[in-house]
């Protein structure tokens, strides 16, 4: 007995067929999307991504997500240690204690979370309409 896949029988399968859409490209003027991802001393894989407007931050280690729009956010880069870590707090609170979520970056991840971080920071520093 043979097993056949079912694209090799030309069958679509259980879910009713649609077409794929292909989205058009973003409009000039649209905010890049920034993006990072690493692995973080405490939180495991950090997934983070920032569209000029909403930092989104992914971790792997409870599941957790922080979402914090640019007007309410936060910054504070604290390092290095002695050990070469860094610490990125992202809160709501000018103190830190809002809501938001501090990342734990070993000396390896630092430039590519400096640049990600800079990226965020010129935003946050920038004038808002």
């Amino acid at each position: 007995m043979v097993a056949h896949l079912l694209w090799e029988q030309g069958v679509a399968g259980s879910n009713p067929v649609s077409p794929t859409t292909v989205l058009p490209s973003p409009p000039t003027g649209v905010r890049p999307l920034h993006q990072l991802e690493y692995l973080d001393n405490v939180h495991g894989v950090v997934v983070a991504t920032f569209d000029g407007t909403v930092l989104e931050v992914f971790t792997d280690q409870h599941g957790s997500t922080t979402r914090l729009h640019l007007r309410l956010l936060h910054l504070a880069v604290d390092g290095p240690d002695r050990s070469g870590r860094y610490e990125v707090k992202m809160t709501t609170q000018p103190s830190g204690r809002g809501g938001g979520t501090t990342l734990f970056v070993p000396p390896e991840a630092w430039p590519q979370v400096q640049a990600f971080v800079g990226a965020v920071a010129q935003a946050v520093a920038a004038p808002h309409a």
